[in-house]
């Protein structure tokens, strides 16, 4: 299943914005949406993401979770609630760590510079440079604020859609 809502990312910065709320969400264990499999055992992969496509298009925010057909409804709530709950704003603790986990990510792709990072940066190449001394240094130049302060513009009038894919028996 897919929960999928609406964004911003008009630069470089909000698209780093994005970045830091979809590891807060379901950035592994530890997440916000990783209550799904750690607390209710609904999910067994839970992931959150974001992607950018053109300048004068909206980006997408998005919450995949791999979960039994019996749970659907029930995940979906916790989602809604989950993301009701985030207008309230990130905690310290958590925007430090997505801000650590984005920089090692960023540096490694960097190097590495794999199919599945490639695409990551194409995002960036999307608003201002995919010059990773420029993606740092913006991504070092936000703080909790900034990221609170998006997220308040975000959970404005979110509209949150569902994709759910059946396995046939």
């Amino acid at each position: 299943m897919v929960a999928i809502w609406k964004t911003k990312s008009s630069n470089t910065k909000e698209t780093l914005i994005n970045e830091i709320i979809a590891h807060v969400l379901g950035g592994g264990f530890g997440s916000r949406f990783m209550d799904f499999r750690e607390k209710y055992g609904y999910a067994y992969t839970v992931r959150a993401d974001t992607m950018t496509f053109d300048l004068n298009e909206p980006s997408l925010m998005f919450c995949y979770t791999a979960l039994n057909k019996n749970n659907i409804e029930k995940t979906k709530e916790l989602i809604v609630e989950k993301l009701n709950d985030l207008d309230k704003g990130i905690t310290q603790k958590e925007f430090n760590h997505a801000k650590a986990f984005l920089t090692s990510d960023f540096k490694k792709a960097f190097r590495c510079c794999e199919d599945a990072n490639s695409f990551k940066l194409d995002q960036y190449a999307v608003h201002d440079t995919i010059d990773k001394d420029v993606i740092i240094d913006t991504l070092n130049s936000i703080d909790l604020n900034d990221v609170n302060e998006f997220i308040k513009d975000m959970c404005r009038d979110m509209k949150i859609g569902f994709i759910v894919v059946e396995q046939s028996e």
